[in-house]
């Protein structure tokens, strides 16, 4: 089997758990593996544009069947996205996914200042009950709908 820089990715990952784990034959065929590996972009969620989330995530069938369940479009061979409008479940779904020895998604900054985005007005509990929906990020940049499509005419 040729080594690919995926297979590569499995077998460094592997390693990572135990010396036992994988056994190589010399120090040059390590160092080989672990090149190949380090070209594999580790799995990302992130703020792909206004309306989408972007999911970076190697080519294993373990990310792949992830991301089929949870409906993410398929763009290229490791990158797929959300619309905002299904964000905060796929999101809960993704950085929940545990694998024995696969790396976990790691959240980028940006995304993670988007999700946590206070609400416009300085709400107290009580004013929660009685927030706008527009004010809801899912509602404004993932349906995308405007402040007057809420009011009623």
């Amino acid at each position: 089997m040729p080594l690919l820089m995926f297979n590569c990715y499995v077998i460094y990952r592997l390693s990572l758990l135990s010396d036992k784990m994988v056994k190589y034959l010399d120090q040059t065929e390590k160092e080989y593996i672990e090149a190949l590996a380090s070209n594999v972009d580790e799995p990302e969620l992130y703020l792909k544009d206004k309306s989408h989330v972007g999911i970076k995530a190697p080519a294993l069938i373990s990310y792949t069947k992830l991301l089929g369940i949870v409906g993410a479009n398929h763009h290229m061979l490791t990158i797929y996205s959300i619309p905002f409008s299904r964000m905060y479940e796929t999101i809960r779904l993704i950085t929940s996914f545990s694998h024995p020895f696969l790396a976990k998604f790691k959240m980028s900054e940006e995304l993670e200042a988007k999700l946590t985005e206070p609400l416009s007005n300085n709400s107290t509990i009580e004013e929660l009950f009685n927030i706008e929906l527009y004010d809801l990020i899912s509602i404004k940049d993932g349906y995308q709908i405007r402040a007057e499509g809420f009011k009623k005419t």
